[in-house]
């Protein structure tokens, strides 16, 4: 009696072991990711006329991105979809949400979403005032997509960087302009 017991036992034991690993070990699970490391650098400039608030950042086209995929030089370019919302609570602006696309030279490509970014706000109504400064941008995102080798991608993805801001009134209109340095990291990963 006390064998079939411990047989049963064991059996009980082997089938709960089983039931653990067989989902584990099965292909779709042991199929690595392979993640790839991207490193990028652009800068930005901001022209906004104070009278009328038109205007904001726009990439310095002048000065292409550089960038690096696992240590190999790509020369990507960004699609801005836009879909987020930038505001401020106090001195924090916030951008959260929005969508780009990162071609690469390759033909490859990888989509961030999940946006949201903090940095120094300054308020509006202190353009007039001529006040300016030297600030620095904090962004996460996530990777939801790619194409080619970056095939369903996933990953993380961050921006940060300085940027100053200064205002001149003295132009006519009077103007808001400024810089912006950008270093991205990301690992992007696709199966």
């Amino acid at each position: 009696m006390r064998r079939r017991i411990i047989l049963a036992l064991t059996f009980a034991f082997a089938v709960g072991v089983a039931t653990f690993l067989l989902p584990v070990t099965s292909p779709k699970v042991l199929a690595q990711q392979s993640c790839k490391d991207f490193r990028a650098m652009y800068h930005m400039t901001l022209m906004v006329n104070i009278n009328t608030g038109e205007g904001g950042w726009n990439l310095d086209v002048a000065d292409p991105i550089v960038a690096l995929l696992n240590g190999q030089a790509v020369t990507p370019t960004v699609e801005f979809l836009g879909g987020g919302t930038s505001f401020a609570t106090g001195m924090v602006g916030h951008d959260r949400g929005g969508t780009n696309v990162w071609h690469l030279s390759n033909g490859d490509d990888f989509t961030v979403g999940a946006w949201h970014a903090i940095y120094p706000n300054q308020p509006a109504n202190t353009w007039g005032g001529g006040s300016a400064g030297q600030y620095v941008y904090n962004g996460t995102g996530k990777i939801v997509a790619g194409t080619g080798q970056l095939a369903n991608a996933t990953g993380a993805f961050s921006e940060t960087g300085p940027y100053i801001v200064w205002v001149d009134l003295a132009s006519d209109p009077p103007m808001v302009y400024g810089k912006y340095q950008a270093l991205l990291v990301a690992s992007v990963c696709s199966k």
